[in-house]
């Protein structure tokens, strides 16, 4: 009985999400409607199995949460808990000032209406006293938030503190599937996103469609748009299973995940900007037309200078061609990692160093993977990060 179970209204899911991010970053166990319910499962029975093996209940207070039917019939169900484990569970959690009444005044809250660093000060001690923080728990409850504050950047401090966590309660060998994987996206993307979808549910009548046009590409960016997001939490949870975290900042998987969350975050405003009237989307405009010549990776990997390699890739026994199945992977000019072997051909295992390959190779093997697929429709591209091959596929690099 270690879960936190967090009551909540529709209205205050910004809220809720970035307070069960901060749990979640510190060790502890939340249940969260969105993470944990599935389309057709039975509310009531699950949610009352939830409460019902809950170590506590946020009770997340706010004018809307006071109108929620849910939300009472939540309460409802802590309160039988409270009965016959003779004790107390449920916590008041204030959202908006005012909004304490009717039983929660009578409890002992936590204020997070004034500030939310000093009410999630408070609240992290109290569930720790509960000895809530890093309680086991089955692997399959474990998620990786992937959260993104500002732009293309992935938190890489909360990310790496998240899987030293959960290394830490299932062991290093610990595999993760792409559903444990959580994406907290920043609040430029999440309004360019419905920005988009409004474009689409307007059709004809968008002010910013030409007469006669056809509302085809909007649905076809949105698609572009969900298959981003699933090559994002895809290509983590790759990196997670196949490179192991060794060292802190250093480890080739903290690298990997910072340099290949932007690289799909530098994807998404482009589809974002390329969908959305003129002005941009807000979200990453600046990296609009990036990645496109040695300037712009320069700036992307914040290096003075890159050099790049060509790549193709080929069944065994057929001759590559570079306009079908070829690309490009970028590293540090100033590097020496990258040396030419016999007649052109690289080692990847032996000519590239540990950081070369966490912050330049790996990220742009996934990239370039999910970019050949979508340009090319060859799903059988696939590498494999532990050998640095492509798995059923030739690999050769060209000095």
């Amino acid at each position: 009985m270690s879960t936190i179970f967090i009551s909540h209204a529709s209205a205050d899911k910004p809220f809720v999400r970035r307070l069960a991010s901060s749990l979640i970053h510190d060790g502890f166990w939340v249940w969260l409607d969105s993470w944990q319910l599935e389309l057709g499962q039975q509310l009531q029975g699950t949610l009352g199995a939830a409460v019902d093996g809950c170590g506590c209940v946020l009770l997340v207070l706010s004018d809307a949460a006071n109108r929620s039917e849910w939300v009472r019939r939540e309460v409802e169900l802590a309160r039988d808990v409270e009965k016959r484990r003779g004790e107390s569970i449920l916590i008041p959690v204030l959202l908006e000032p005012g909004a304490l009444t009717g039983d929660a005044a009578g409890l002992v809250h936590v204020d997070f209406s004034d500030s939310y660093s000093s009410g999630y000060r408070q609240l992290r001690s109290a569930l720790s006293r509960r000895g809530l923080k890093n309680a086991r728990r089955p692997l399959s409850s474990e998620r990786l938030l992937l959260h993104f504050p500002d732009g293309i950047d992935l938190d890489g401090g909360r990310f790496l503190r998240c899987i030293e966590g959960i290394y830490a309660r299932q062991g290093s060998d610990t595999k993760l599937a792409p559903e444990q994987i959580v994406l907290l996206p920043s609040e430029e993307y999440e309004a360019a996103v419905t920005a988009l979808h409004r474009r689409h549910d307007l059709g004809h009548a968008d002010p910013h469609l030409p007469k006669g046009a056809s509302t085809a590409p909007i649905k076809e960016f949105m698609e572009q748009l969900v298959e981003i997001e699933d090559a994002l939490i895809g290509g983590v949870s790759r990196i997670v299973n196949n490179l192991a975290l060794k060292g802190v900042f250093g480890s080739p998987l903290y690298e990997t995940s910072v340099s290949y969350c932007r690289l799909m975050g530098v994807r998404a405003a482009k589809c974002l900007n390329h969908a959305l009237p003129q002005g941009g989307s807000g979200y990453g405009d600046e990296w609009f037309g990036s990645l496109m010549d040695d300037e712009s990776w320069a700036r992307f990997f914040e290096v003075p200078e890159v050099t790049s390699q060509r790549v193709f890739v080929h069944p065994p026994g057929k001759v590559a061609k570079w306009s079908e199945n070829g690309y490009r992977i970028y590293f540090d000019k100033r590097s020496d990692a990258i040396k030419a072997g016999e007649e052109g051909r690289l080692n990847l295992a032996e000519t590239c160093g540990l950081t070369c390959r966490a912050k330049f190779l790996f990220p742009q093997m996934l990239y370039s993977e999910y970019g050949f697929r979508a340009i090319y429709g060859k799903p059988e591209l696939r590498w494999d990060l532990a050998g640095y091959t492509l798995e059923s596929q030739g690999l050769f690099l060209w000095s």
